[in-house]
């Protein structure tokens, strides 16, 4: 959108500078206020918005003889599989951080032991 558009503000793209980033710094509400431009009108009357518009209307049309999409299961994998990498990724997590279940750990034990003593002996004065 911004190469070769020749919007008035707009410094061209540093030659092996990420155009990504760039439209990114451009395109802040900051940025726009400060050259004056906004962003969403100049792309929306372009050529580019209206030949994606046009794509869009014409794939969303199937062909006529086209049968629809048939999958023979609903999900890729089975339960078992979805769960052992489920626990897998959960495994990994949970032992890329020591520090958090060290933290974890301790108030854990300090719950365990705040609520010991509130409660002790409640289960034997019946």
């Amino acid at each position: 959108m911004l190469e070769g558009s020749g919007i008035h503000g707009v410094t061209p793209i540093p030659s092996g500078y990420n155009p990504a980033t760039c439209l990114l710094e451009v395109t802040t509400p900051a940025a726009e206020g400060g050259i004056g431009q906004d962003f969403v009108e100049i792309y929306q009357n372009s050529h580019q918005f209206r030949e994606v518009e046009a794509s869009i209307e014409r794939m969303s049309i199937p062909p006529p003889n086209l049968e629809p999409l048939k999958f023979d299961f609903t999900y890729s994998r089975s339960a078992l599989t979805q769960f052992r990498y489920s626990l897998w990724k959960q495994f990994l997590v949970y032992w890329r951080s020591p520090s958090y279940n060290v933290v974890r750990l301790f108030f854990t034990a300090l719950n365990a032991f705040i609520l010991g003593t509130a409660f002790r002996g409640v289960g034997s004065k019946r």
